[in-house]
């Protein structure tokens, strides 16, 4: 099994750098939009992704931007940052985002506990003496003191947060909760104080508010971090997977137990039944069942035996391993992919982009709405009014839930994605394979198994002289034409003849070069044959068309062939036709009719001739009419551009590279070449097309999750200012407007978890 999984780091251009930072105090959207404005408005900065649910930012640069720098940028917009050393260890960077999000989870579930343990009593102190007509002064003092206690115990965070915004002159989700509970909590003090001198008799204090809002809004923080924390465990259950130690065989043929983290290149590895693979590599000694489908998707066990490779993660059912390493410990290709998750998952979806820009001007927008109210409600003779009605505006107006819309969802579907062998690169990648209506396949390697055999050669009649063929085949063996089948019967139109042998020499030898699965089987047929295959110079490869070289002094070429799979010439003259099948991949056809079932449109893509494209389409299950057949990279491209944004291209081959980057949406064979897989948004790890529809799936529902949290979001704030600002929430405005705003967390969250919950069940269906 070979895996070709990339970097995001080695598909970046030579001449710019990735900075990983983590920034602590980063509370919403309009926190990282900040923070991304500031550091895209730095010289030499040419992108920036900052993600408030993860605490990370992911910059890239041109050369001389340090990290520094950056932390320089971020400090200075009034948050903590400091650069993430390892970068290249996902086990390291996964302990670092865990580790801060147990700390956000600790500390609003603290906040939480203790804005409730003081409001509630404030609360029902509140209404037993309204209704026993015992309200007094004593009360009162007691609620404010309750109230104090909130403000600094709970409302402090708040407080802190606001502040290292607002002294750079910008603002975040905090400065609204600040600023609500602050004007409920100085109101109601400057009443206290003046019903003691005598006046505003009768006026009503919102000390109890005041602590309302900041426990409910602590409770909703909660809820968020936990599922913040929960949405991202993919990459944990991932890097779970890689055993922490490992039996290392030494020179004596003694073991050892080590980290299997410090395992090195070339180690020699013992795998015992039960136990996983810590290390990519290949069997030395032994046979076993292995569980791949962390790679593959498939469920059912595989045998594998000598000489096969072996990757991180798989399971070992039955038999005693010993694998040679062909990596190190911390670079197995189970870390390359909870790497790029933790990428995909620090992305930003283009539907979430507009969330974040309004989100990253609601605070104003919200300051001066709030500003209005009170001031029209006092103009109109009521300051009492305006100032719950403006506080009320204020705390139901935090655009949290239109931050986390699009991240939570992303989170879940790309994390869901790896558990099940596909390797999502970004976000928008995600959300594009949300809206593909039809998927075009190429054939060798995609739809088939990629390994095509020699069915017949067919010897042509030519023109010995302009061939220049007088000379003696290389292995020595007789002149006598053979046919594919090996009858050793002349044809009857050839003046001269050329052996079999020969052909089969000048072929292999022109095809060499090449790395398409024809040449790899027409060097297989000529080694079956035991054929000595000379030396070739001036070798040239054009993908689609063919290949051609010196051999022994005479021009050799290998062309695509209209009637056949291709044709050999000497000298620009026709000697052989080949023809060669390949088989069908087993899995095709179910996959194809799973597809069919869910909406998608299938189609054919190949440079193979006509005739062989439509008995695969045939056999698969893809429609006649959607079979495009003697293609060039050139002729792929213009149909892929063709079907638009919708279409997605599943491809394997260096010929595939310029079409899965163009095509609304590409994916990648993993058994494939690494150009492909760079080329493409998508990896298939496993290389099997079992977990496409899965894709599919996957990537529909979190696209819906999508829209529905956006929805959610939007509504609360659409909905509820102006029932805010109009006073219609009545005298207890803030403490529901709290709860509103709680609300629309935890509805956005909830989804996102019914999300999770609805595609690991079906996963555990799959199986």
């Amino acid at each position: 099994m070979q895996t070709n999984i990339t970097d995001p780091k080695m598909t970046s251009s030579k001449e710019l750098q990735s900075h990983v930072l983590r920034i602590e105090g980063m509370h919403c959207a309009g926190c990282s939009a900040a923070i991304t404005q500031e550091l895209q408005s730095q010289p030499g900065v040419r992108n920036a992704i900052v993600d408030h649910l993860s605490g990370m930012a992911t910059v890239e640069t041109e050369a001389f931007v340090t990290d520094q720098k950056l932390v320089d940028v971020v400090v200075g917009s009034g948050y903590q940052a400091q650069r993430m050393e390892a970068i290249v260890d996902p086990v390291l960077m996964q302990a670092e985002a865990e580790r801060a999000q147990s700390r956000s989870e600790f500390l609003w579930r603290r906040r939480s506990q203790i804005g409730f343990a003081l409001w509630i009593p404030m609360e029902s102190l509140h209404w037993i003496t309204m209704a026993q007509h015992m309200h007094n002064s004593a009360v009162d003092i007691a609620l404010l003191i309750g109230s104090t206690l909130s403000m600094v115990l709970v409302g402090s965070g708040f407080w802190r947060s606001a502040w290292s915004v607002l002294r750079v002159w910008r603002t975040n989700m905090d400065v609204l909760i600040a600023l609500g509970a602050t004007t409920a909590y100085v109101a109601s003090l400057v009443i206290f104080i003046a019903q003691h001198m005598g006046h505003l008799q009768g006026q009503s204090t919102w000390f109890s508010e005041a602590a309302a809002l900041l426990a409910i809004i602590s409770l909703g923080h909660w809820f968020e971090a936990k599922a913040t924390k929960s949405a991202g465990a993919a990459v944990r259950e991932l890097l779970e997977l890689q055993p922490e130690k490992a039996e290392r065989i030494g020179a004596a043929g003694t073991s050892e137990f080590i980290q299997s983290q410090d395992i090195r290149a070339a180690d020699l590895i013992m795998v015992r039944p039960g136990g996983r693979i810590p290390i990519d590599g290949m069997i030395e000694v032994g046979e076993a069942d292995l569980d791949e489908s962390v790679m593959t998707g498939e469920p059912l066990p595989v045998r594998r035996t000598l000489g096969e490779r072996v990757s991180a993660g798989t399971m070992c059912f039955s038999g005693m391993l010993h694998v040679r390493a062909a990596t190190t410990g911390r670079d197995t290709s189970l870390s390359r992919i909870a790497r790029l998750v933790q990428h995909a998952q620090t992305s930003r979806p283009p539907i979430q982009r507009m969330a974040d820009r309004v989100a990253a001007v609601f605070v104003p927008l919200v300051l001066v709405i709030a500003a209005a109210t009170a001031i029209g409600w006092g103009v109109a003779g009521s300051w009492p009014t305006g100032i719950m009605a403006a506080t009320a505006v204020l705390i139901i107006s935090c655009p949290c839930a239109l931050g986390l819309a699009g991240p939570m969802a992303v989170m879940v579907g790309t994390g869901e994605a790896s558990l099940r062998g596909i390797l999502i690169k970004d976000a928008a990648a995600l959300e594009r394979a949300g809206r593909i209506e039809t998927i075009l396949f190429d054939k060798t390697g995609t739809l088939t198994k990629g390994e095509p055999v020699v069915t017949n050669i067919e010897l042509l009649a030519f023109d010995a002289q302009a061939a220049h063929t007088t000379s003696q085949p290389s292995d020595g063996h007789s002149s006598a034409i053979t046919n594919a089948r090996g009858t050793g019967q002349a044809s009857p139109t050839s003046p001269t003849a050329l052996s079999l042998q020969h052909v089969l020499a000048l072929s292999a030898a022109v095809e060499s070069g090449s790395e398409h699965p024809i040449a790899r089987a027409i060097t297989r047929r000529a080694a079956q044959e035991n054929v000595v295959v000379p030396l070739v110079t001036q070798f040239e490869s054009t993908p689609g068309l063919g290949v051609r070289a010196q051999v022994n002094g005479q021009s050799v070429e290998m062309r695509r062939d209209a009637s056949a799979s291709c044709v050999l010439f000497i000298n620009g003259a026709s000697v052989a036709r080949f023809t060669l099948a390949d088989s069908l991949r087993a899995e095709a056809p179910k996959v194809i009719k799973a597809l069919h079932t869910i909406g998608m449109k299938t189609g054919l893509i190949t440079g193979d001739r006509r005739p062989e494209a439509l008995r695969i389409a045939r056999e698969s299950g893809i429609d006649q009419n959607m079979v495009t057949a003697d293609a060039t990279p050139e002729s792929k491209l213009a149909v892929i551009r063709g079907h638009g944004e919708s279409a997605m291209m599943v491809g394997d081959g260096v010929n595939d590279s310029a079409a899965l980057a163009a095509a609304g949406l590409g994916v990648a064979m993993g058994g494939g070449t690494s150009i492909a897989s760079e080329s493409a948004s998508i990896v298939l790890v496993g290389g099997t097309l079992s977990s496409l529809p899965a894709l599919i799936d996957i990537s529909k529902a979190t696209l819906r999750c999508m829209r529905q949290n956006l929805f959610l979001a939007f509504m609360y704030n659409v909905v509820a200012i102006p029932l805010a600002a109009f006073a219609l929430l009545g005298a207890y405005g803030p403490a529901i407007a709290a709860a509103a705003m709680a609300c629309s967390d935890i509805s956005v969250v909830g989804n996102a978890a019914r999300l999770k919950w609805a595609l690991k069940r079906a996963r555990n269906r799959s199986v």
